[in-house]
C-alpha cells in the first residue's frame, strides 16, 4: 500500500486491468492451438464468469464452464444470453465443487484450471477427478 493513499501500488501504475486482459487473451490464443480439435468436449473448471468457455465453445461447440461461485456463474450466463455472437454455439454452465464433479468420468478430452488449483480445498482430489 502507498503509504498516502489507501490504494495499491498496483493500480497507480498504467492499467493493469489491461495487462491482465492481454495477458489472458495470448495465453486463450495458446490454448486455442492444442484445442482445436473437431468434436472435442472441453472443460474449464473454475470457469468464472464464462470468458474461456465462450471462446472454446465458439471454436468447436463443446465447452461446459464449472464453477463453484454462484455470483460469477450467473454473471457468465448473463453475458452468454447478452452476448451477439453469430456463430453461436451455447456455453454451458454447472455449479458445482472441482472435488466432486457432477459429470461422467472419462467424458472430456480437455480440461482448463486456468488459475484454479490455488483456490480449492483439496489440490489432490481435484485432480484426481480431472
Amino acid at each position: 500500500m502507498n503509504k498516502l493513499s489507501d490504494e495499491p501500488d498496483a493500480s497507480r501504475l498504467g492499467n493493469p486491468s489491461f495487462v491482465w486482459r492481454f495477458g489472458q487473451w495470448r495465453r486463450l490464443q495458446k490454448i486455442q492451438l492444442y484445442a482445436d480439435i473437431p468434436g472435442a468436449q472441453i472443460l474449464d473448471l473454475g470457469c468464472g464468469v464464462g470468458e474461456y468457455v465462450r471462446a472454446m465453445s465458439d471454436l468447436n461447440g463443446n465447452c461446459i464452464g464449472i464453477d463453484l461461485d454462484i455470483k460469477r456463474l450467473s454473471e457468465a450466463q448473463n453475458r452468454e444470453e447478452g452476448s451477439d455472437r453469430r456463430n453461436r454455439c451455447r456455453a454451458n454452465f454447472i455449479a458445482a465443487a472441482s472435488e466432486r464433479l457432477p459429470l461422467k468420468a472419462g467424458r472430456f478430452d480437455l480440461v482448463l484450471l486456468n488459475e484454479v488449483i490455488e483456490h480449492v480445498d483439496d489440490d489432490f482430489l481435484t485432480l484426481k477427478e480431472v
